[in-house]
């Protein structure tokens, strides 16, 4: 993973519908991944008052689907509103994001497939529901939730979501194919989460001197480039790249792919890069674009 291991935590998570599973901790500090091990039962438990529960719903589609209602007093209060085919696609835990003396729930609907879509929303459930965080269903870049951790140790803890923009770029693989994070922090002037990848560069930054040695290590070795050879190369200069440039160190990026990246295709490859950054929601929302 991107975010150096400095120790482990054991995190307290309430239970019921499913039973929710805490791997291997890392930090910063006091980081959390949450691992899903949903059972086809029907209710999870109650909070303050609401019902939490994943329901086999007819009422607004033609197929059977699944979601997960918050209900209060017989009446319901949140619904996900894209509902998937299989139970254990939902998936939801609750824990203290922020110290305002009650629990948040996260939420994950899984439509299927490898690679997308993740969708979640994270919810205050005080006297009123209030919606902290929700992806947009219509974008397929933010991906899977990775990580929740309390990076500045200050009681508000923040996330990443794993990016999907360069997977199978050009001639790559799935497995050749690198990632990067966006990262959310709680803004409490606007009472919900936003983007922080500026804020928190190293989340995405811990193992760039890694690539970087393996990136030698592929120009050192190699006289002549075969498929292979271009393929590892194209992988390695490209995860440096977007490592710095959602980092919010887009020149730092650029110098070094411009050094390193040393094929004839150059000029071609930069200018695809800069077509899917700037497809990039998150992207241009790092610089304003």
């Amino acid at each position: 993973m991107k975010i150096l291991l400095k120790s482990f935590i054991m995190a307290y998570i309430y239970f019921s519908i499913c039973h929710t599973q805490v791997i291997y901790q890392t930090t910063p500090e006091n980081k959390i991944s949450f691992l899903y091990d949903l059972q086809s039962k029907k209710y999870d438990s109650q909070y303050r008052g609401y019902n939490i529960l994943k329901t086999h719903d007819t009422t607004d589609s033609a197929e059977d689907v699944y979601s997960l209602i918050i209900s209060r007093n017989d009446s319901i209060k949140f619904r996900t509103k894209v509902g998937v085919e299989d139970s254990s696609r939902v998936s939801y835990v609750i824990y203290p994001l922020i110290p305002n003396g009650r629990k948040q729930i996260i939420i994950e609907e899984h439509t299927g497939g490898a690679h997308c879509c993740h969708l979640y929303w994270i919810l205050d459930l005080g006297d009123t529901i209030r919606i902290l965080y929700h992806s947009n269903e219509n974008e397929t870049e933010i991906g899977a939730l990775m990580w929740v951790f309390d990076y500045d140790n200050d009681g508000y803890f923040e996330f990443s979501q794993y990016l999907n923009s360069f997977h199978y770029f050009d001639k790559l693989s799935g497995a050749g194919s690198p990632g990067v994070y966006a990262i959310y922090k709680y803004s409490i002037k606007l009472g919900i989460y936003v983007l922080a990848n500026s804020d928190y560069p190293t989340v995405n930054l811990e193992r760039i001197e890694e690539i970087k040695s393996d990136v030698k290590e592929i120009l050192d070795s190699t006289k002549e480039f075969d498929y292979e050879d271009s393929e590892n190369l194209l992988s390695k200069t490209l995860e440096v790249l977007i490592d710095y440039i959602y980092a919010g160190q887009e020149n730092n990026g650029w110098l070094y792919f411009d050094k390193y990246y040393v094929l004839p295709d150059k000029i071609e490859m930069k200018e695809k890069i800069h077509r899917v950054l700037e497809a990039s929601v998150v992207y241009k929302e790092i610089y304003k674009k």
